[in-house]
């Protein structure tokens, strides 16, 4: 910080014109108040960054409503928990209450902002176990648990949305993939119907930009981003606002139809 000021004071130092001695003491005056106001404003940016990194921290939460009751690592506000409790109550949503969370309103939507932004991209909505949300991640998505030797996927996210809600209590999950003519998936990408399309071909883990899910942890359902942190499947809460489906981007690709 020492060398920030005084390279900043050397800087305002030297005037264009070599002012002289008198301009030149002024000059280094002012800089010298602005360096102290740039130190102040560092440390305070630095302070802010610490109170921040420990506003919030990774906690086990324990998924309450799905068999065994497993466990998950998920970034939470430290003020949700006491010294005491450090596994924090959570529960899958699903039917209605998935609903309810989604979709406060006909024409409205809470989505994560990776779900609708311009990077064409296809989604891919699924019901999942915690072990299938971190083999994906590690692996990519196969083609052997596909009866079609495809897999199916949507350039609409509202609709990825709706397939991700399963009647059993599994993890709504929905899984971008970025396609453009460059990719290696766009050989094997065929068009179906209504924004529908299909890759006939396994999709590295290197090629999933993102992967969502929902989930209700302390009371409040949230969208959070599943990540590996070193090596070990993580929820990150996912930026998120309320959208006007009338405001939702639908890629299109031209690509063959597959009939």
């Amino acid at each position: 910080m020492k060398k920030l000021v005084v390279i900043l004071l050397f800087i305002d130092c030297i005037s264009p014109a070599f002012a002289q001695w008198e301009g030149i003491a002024k000059v280094g005056a002012e800089a010298a108040g602005r360096g102290a106001e740039l130190t102040a404003a560092v440390t305070r940016k630095a302070a802010a960054a610490v109170q921040e990194a420990q506003a919030s921290a990774f906690r086990l939460v324990r998924l309450i409503n799905m068999p065994k009751e497993p466990l998950l690592r998920v970034q939470v506000p430290q003020t949700v928990i006491s010294a005491d409790d450090q596994i924090i109550s959570a529960r899958v949503l699903n039917g209605a209450d998935f609903s309810e969370g989604i979709f406060p309103q006909d024409d409205l939507i809470h989505l994560p902002l990776t779900l609708n932004d311009a990077q064409p991209a296809l989604y891919r909505g699924l019901g999942l176990k915690i072990a299938d949300i971190k083999d994906i991640l590690t692996k990519g998505m196969g083609l052997n648990k596909s009866y079609y030797q495809k897999l199916f996927f949507s350039s609409e996210a509202e609709e990825a949305v709706f397939y991700a809600d399963k009647e059993e209590v599994l993890i709504p999950v929905v899984v971008k993939v970025n396609v453009t003519p460059e990719s290696q998936l766009w050989p094997s990408l065929r068009l179906r119907a209504n924004n529908t399309y299909t890759i006939s071909q396994e999709i590295p883990a290197r090629f999933i930009s993102d992967m969502v899910a929902f989930l209700e942890v302390n009371g409040e359902g949230v969208w959070y981003k599943a990540v590996l942190v070193d090596g070990e499947l993580t929820f990150v809460p996912a930026p998120t606002r309320l959208f006007e489906t009338r405001d939702l981007i639908v890629h299109r690709f031209r690509v063959p139809r597959e009939w």
